[in-house]
């Protein structure tokens, strides 16, 4: 009896199922041409951002439209600052803590977490990491540590490590985007006045 309901649905089942196979395919065409887009977009701004690996163009996207005009910032630690990564000093005579500021863009901190946890990723395949410096640099942090498993490693100093890689990369794109953006201004300048 149970067998003769279930098959008096099969129908209203292949309408459901082809509908959303349909909206998949509709979604997946929408964000192909938005990625189109985006590179377009990205490839307008002169800044080669996705040639480091790991880090693709909606990465990229995000980061120019989070940071604007990267000129702004005079020095490296204003830039750390208004990532909510550069380290802030508590202390009293001998003793000195550090810790991550509270202020500064949470979606740039978020964004600087996705790159830095993407450039650790390895792959399936290989057993490779994205980026072998950066997985090089956090083993370093982590020290003894790293050859543990990830679940018996202190969630303490892996934290610490992740936070150092992040710092150690938002340097790393601040000084890549205020070397390229001088230079596109530099190639603008010699063209002529009539160039906007």
């Amino acid at each position: 009896m149970q067998g003769a309901e279930v098959r008096g649905y099969q129908e209203e089942r292949d309408q459901l199922v082809g509908s959303a196979v349909r909206a998949l395919r509709h979604l997946d065409e929408q964000i192909t041409g938005a990625k189109e887009q985006l590179e377009r977009l990205v490839g307008q701004t002169h800044y080669h951002l996705t040639d480091i690996p790991g880090f693709d163009v909606v990465m990229a996207a995000e980061l120019i439209s989070l940071v604007g005009d990267v000129t702004r910032f005079r020095k490296v630690d204003q830039f750390l600052a208004y990532t909510g990564i550069a380290p802030v000093t508590f202390g009293s005579g001998q003793q000195e803590t550090r810790l991550r500021s509270q202020f500064g863009r949470r979606e740039l901190l978020a964004l600087f977490h996705r790159i830095a946890s993407t450039q650790l990723v390895t792959h399936r395949n290989t057993g490779e990491p994205r980026n072998p410096e950066a997985r090089a640099y956090f083993d370093r942090l982590l020290g003894e540590q790293a050859k543990l498993p990830k679940e018996k490693q202190d969630r303490k100093v892996r934290k610490k490590a992740l936070l150092s890689l992040m710092r150690q990369q938002a340097i790393r794109f601040y000084k890549l985007m205020k070397v390229q953006k001088l230079a596109a201004r530099e190639g603008r300048a010699q063209e002529g006045p009539g160039v906007a």
